[in-house]
């Protein structure tokens, strides 16, 4: 699952010609710490609650750009980046971008993690491992039998393209919790193995970053 599968668009971004009253009205009414800048179609980054509340409510927000937040995850990207710019970058919402910085809409950080907990729902417990596989390479089947060589099996799998790289990003879930046995498989066939999580460890994560966020919300 990718960003532009959660996207939101019920709040409008303001254009840099707006004040700062205007964004303070809007995170109140939405009740949000964050607001989105536009210029026409093209994301500048978010004007804080705390950076707003500095200076006079007329002040014209292209007047603070240079204390615009630009956090943002690009609408082609994995969940698990936004979970990442979550936890990393402590914002109330997530500007979605395309790859030439045009605004698309936003996530929240609830939406975020229900998906991805969506996605490794099933009852059975396991591991999660994401792999960095070269497009000419890639072989679902090839991965299959390697992780079947260690009785285990694939409950779910998800790929995402990296085009600049020419690399699959492939994420499965594996019905087995022996992270080492199944690593070292994968390093005999010459597997990238970007990240592993027993899927305890994983929530475990997930749960951190979220906390993180919470915190930050309710300081």
């Amino acid at each position: 699952m990718i960003a532009q599968d959660l996207i939101q668009l019920d709040i409008k971004p303001l254009s840099p010609k707006s004040t700062v009253g205007d964004a303070l009205r809007e995170m109140e009414d939405f009740g949000l710490h964050h607001w989105p800048i536009v210029q026409e179609t093209l994301y500048e980054g978010m004007i804080s609650e705390d950076t707003a509340l500095e200076v006079d409510e007329s002040e014209i927000l292209e007047n603070l750009r240079q204390r615009f937040q630009r956090s943002a995850v690009q609408d082609s990207r994995h969940l698990f980046d936004a979970v990442r710019k979550y936890g990393e970058e402590h914002v109330s919402i997530m500007p979605v971008v395309d790859e030439d910085n045009h605004y698309m809409g936003y996530l929240l950080p609830h939406d975020v993690l229900h998906a991805i907990g969506g996605l490794f729902s099933l009852q059975a417990p396991g591991s999660i491992f994401i792999l960095e596989v070269n497009q000419q390479d890639y072989s679902l089947a090839q991965i299959a039998q390697i992780v079947e060589s260690n009785d285990a099996k694939i409950l779910a799998s998800y790929i995402h393209l990296n085009a600049d790289k020419g690399t699959f990003e492939v994420t499965l879930r594996v019905n087995f919790s022996d992270l080492s046995s199944v690593i070292a498989s994968f390093e005999r066939y010459e597997y990238k193995i970007l990240q592993a999580w027993h899927e305890n460890r994983y929530e475990q994560d997930l749960k951190q970053r979220f906390d993180q966020f919470m915190n930050y919300l309710n300081m």
